[in-house]
């Protein structure tokens, strides 16, 4: 009957056809979550119990270290670059009005300036003025380097950092503990993901256009 109607004889009424072809799925389904639920139950018990865990969350550690490295990278580039030039105005003036008050806090200078006549005024005015240029300076020049770089091209600056970071040991307890945790809700969450019955969706959704 199947080949018929894969010839176009369709000696089987549609609706027995998608009856079928429903439960078929449903069995595939259940056989493939139980599959997929079993290795990871077994996964998360090898985690749990053997000693060899610690070996295992290493490996794991180590094998995404590039891709760590890469990510946090982009990271960066986006996000602390993209900061960094928005706010580049403000830091900068900031900072001048930082060293212009700290100028005018230094009474020593103000008072060897006035012991100059006629001129030592003038003269504490232009120090002041050049000093708030020069902070401005400073932090504008400071930043630049941070805000260069693009998604195809990433600052230098940002790619050493990610590596040093990515490369940090994991012998230390909070870390691997952190780890560890990362592991284990991924595998729960894959596993409540998993265990989502599609072809109760699929019912759900027949019964709800027959309404």
């Amino acid at each position: 009957a199947y080949r018929l109607h894969e010839l176009g004889y369709p000696v089987i009424p549609e609706s027995w056809r998608k009856t079928g072809l429903f439960y078929y799925r449903v069995v595939m389904e259940e056989l493939s979550d139980r599959v997929v639920i079993t290795v990871i139950d077994g996964i998360r018990y090898e985690l749990e119990t053997s000693s060899s865990h610690k070996q295992i969350i290493h490996d794991l550690v180590n094998h995404h270290r590039e891709q760590f490295t890469v990510t946090l990278t982009a990271l960066l580039q986006e996000s602390l670059a993209t900061a960094l030039k928005e706010q580049k105005p403000a830091i900068t003036r900031a900072v001048g009005q930082i060293v212009d008050q700290a100028i005018e806090d230094t009474p020593e200078l103000t008072q060897l300036l006035r012991l100059i006549p006629l001129v030592g005024g003038r003269i504490e005015q232009q120090i002041q003025s050049i000093g708030q240029r020069l902070g401005e300076n400073i932090s504008a020049g400071l930043i630049e380097p941070l805000i260069e770089g693009s998604a195809a091209h990433p600052n230098s600056t940002y790619q050493l950092i990610s590596q040093k970071i990515s490369h940090i040991n994991i012998d230390n307890h909070e870390l691997e503990q952190l780890v560890e945790s990362v592991v284990f809700e991924t595998l729960e969450a894959v596993r409540k993901q998993v265990k989502v019955k599609q072809w109760q969706q699929t019912l759900a959704e027949y019964d709800r256009i027959k309404e």
